[in-house]
């Protein structure tokens, strides 16, 4: 995993080298890339938005992994992951852009709720768009976290989930890469459930 800024082109090995260029124009001495099984990852960080990035591999289909995931996701994955979303309850509208939900986590989560806010969804492409709003997810030093995700058929049959994540921080919090790795295990885990659950079940969706 590297950090890289967009304008330079320099790239960082870790959020500490991330502080030191912005604030006193360090370059890091060495440039590395690295990928990790079928994950792989890049980040930036620019004017205040963390940007994370990952792309993972899937045996589903676009179109079925879309629709468990996405279209119906709200109903299956407190079904199969109820330790991860106890329940999604919407506030406003019912899945189209512009709507706003509150999920509420599982016990084995560290949070209670986060309200959410479809930004963006293409059924014919496979791209959904959300932002987290409200919660304790946000921890008070972030304004919203966006996420876009992204499935596109993949040369053996099945997808590669696409995941851009952009966070908005309030005033000078610094983002910890160890807090970014965690949220986007537990956003793996979840997708792998999904996965396992559409393998176990080939005739659902």
């Amino acid at each position: 995993m590297y950090f890289e800024h967009e304008k330079s082109k320099a790239k960082f090995r870790s959020v500490t080298e991330v502080i030191k260029f912005i604030l006193h124009g360090a370059y890091p001495k060495n440039k590395q890339n690295s990928k990790q099984g079928k994950l792989e990852e890049r980040s930036a960080v620019i004017m205040g938005v963390f940007t994370y990035e990952s792309e993972v591999v899937t045996a589903i289909p676009p179109a079925k992994m879309f629709k468990a995931c996405i279209l119906d996701g709200d109903k299956l994955i407190p079904k199969i992951v109820p330790q991860a979303f106890k329940n999604v309850e919407y506030i406003e509208g019912n899945g189209e852009p512009g709507s706003i939900k509150k999920v509420t986590f599982g016990e084995g989560s560290q949070f209670n709720y986060m309200i959410e806010k479809v930004e963006a969804l293409d059924k014919d492409n496979f791209v959904y768009s959300y932002s987290v709003i409200e919660g304790d997810a946000l921890m008070k030093t972030l304004e919203k976290i966006t996420y876009e995700t992204k499935l596109e058929p993949s040369p053996a049959g099945g997808s590669i989930c696409k995941t851009t994540s952009k966070y908005y921080t309030i005033g000078d919090f610094e983002i910890k890469e160890e807090g970014i790795k965690a949220g986007k295990e537990k956003a793996l885990g979840i997708f792998k459930a999904v996965e396992a659950y559409l393998l176990a079940n080939p005739d659902a969706y």
